[in-house]
């Protein structure tokens, strides 16, 4: 499913593999990452937001398929940071940015917020990505936005991999 048509890629962890840098992640369009249906690769400008700062590069980004492993993106950046951080072809994103919030989930959001299987699930909203953590009442999101976030906002937030709605969160605080 399309949102935005850029490059969106959580990294969490990278390796090498026969010398290519081999990325796991999360994407936040539910197929690819790459912001478009059926795209499967891309190459040009980047910013990369990582917990020490932000890097603007070029970078060719494809994906691949490994059984056992998932969903992988091969990545040719120069000196990335190390995982976790942001790949994004959007310029204007910033981060990240730790957010408390007050989560009031619907009912199919609960059910998967309290799975034990999953930990962190990439989230959306209006001008803003991120990674959620936590349970069903009070958790942690790590942004990247294109828009200021601050302390008692409500943000309207869908589960990225799915365009499920996940309900409204209020902003705690920025950390």
């Amino acid at each position: 499913m399309a949102i935005d048509s850029n490059l969106n890629v959580w990294v969490t962890g990278l390796e090498t593999i026969d010398g290519e840098l081999i990325a796991e992640g999360e994407c936040f369009d539910g197929a690819f990452g790459f912001g478009d249906d059926d795209v499967r690769s891309y190459q040009g400008p980047v910013v990369l937001l990582f917990a020490d700062g932000r890097k603007e590069t070029t970078a060719e980004v494809t994906m691949f398929h490994l059984a056992r492993r998932g969903l992988l993106w091969n990545l040719r950046i120069q000196n990335p940071p190390a995982a976790p951080f942001l790949v994004s072809s959007n310029l204007s994103l910033s981060g990240p940015v730790l957010v408390s919030l007050d989560i009031r989930p619907s009912a199919e959001a609960r059910r998967i917020l309290d799975s034990p299987s999953r930990r962190s699930h990439p989230v959306r909203t209006d001008g803003i990505l991120g990674m959620l953590s936590g349970d069903a009442s009070v958790a942690n999101l790590v942004t990247f936005s294109t828009r200021n976030i601050s302390s008692g906002d409500e943000l309207e937030l869908s589960f990225a991999d799915w365009d499920l709605p996940l309900g409204v969160g209020v902003v705690l605080s920025v950390i």
